[in-house]
C-alpha cells in the first residue's frame, strides 16, 4: 500500500516549441546536414512564395505546406526523410568532385533507390531523363 508524503500545490505550463524564424531553420538545416549556405535563400524564398509557410514578423508559421508535406510523405517515403536528403547531398558532392569512389554500400543504395524513383516519375529537364543522367554519371545501370 503506497502512502503520501507529501503533496505540493504547483502548477507547471508547458510551452509550445517556437515558431522557426529563417535564421532558426537555416541553424536547424545545418545542424542536419540539409543544403548548402548558397541554397539557404532560395529554399526560404521558395516554401514562403509557394505558400507552404507564412511569415509574420520574423516567425515562420505552417499553412498548406504541411498538407502537401504529408502528401509527400506517403507518396515518396523515402525522398522526403532528412537523411535521405542529407546522404544525397553527400553523394552529389562527390559526383560534382569526381569521388565517387567514396560511395559506400549504404550510399549506393540510396542510388539505386533514388534511380528507380525518379525513373517511375519520368523526371525530365527538358529532354534529359535525370534517372538515367544521373545513373549514368555514376557509372551505374541504367533502370
Amino acid at each position: 500500500k503506497l502512502s503520501l508524503k507529501e503533496l505540493k500545490p504547483e502548477q507547471h505550463f508547458t510551452q509550445p516549441p517556437a515558431h522557426y524564424t529563417e535564421a532558426s531553420l537555416v541553424k536547424t538545416m545545418e545542424e542536419l546536414g540539409i543544403g548548402r549556405p548558397s541554397t539557404y535563400a532560395p529554399t526560404i524564398t521558395t516554401i514562403i512564395s509557394r505558400r507552404y509557410v507564412a511569415k509574420e514578423q520574423k516567425n515562420l508559421y505552417v499553412t498548406d505546406g504541411e498538407v502537401v508535406n504529408n502528401i509527400m510523405k506517403q507518396a515518396f517515403p523515402s525522398i522526403v526523410d532528412v537523411n535521405f536528403t542529407a546522404t544525397m547531398e553527400g553523394l552529389l558532392d562527390c559526383v560534382a568532385a569526381g569521388t565517387v569512389n567514396g560511395v559506400n554500400g549504404a550510399q549506393a543504395g540510396t542510388v539505386a533507390q533514388l534511380g528507380a524513383q525518379l525513373g517511375e516519375l519520368g523526371v525530365k529537364v527538358g529532354n534529359i531523363d535525370l534517372a538515367q543522367a544521373f545513373l549514368a554519371k555514376l557509372g551505374g545501370d541504367v533502370l
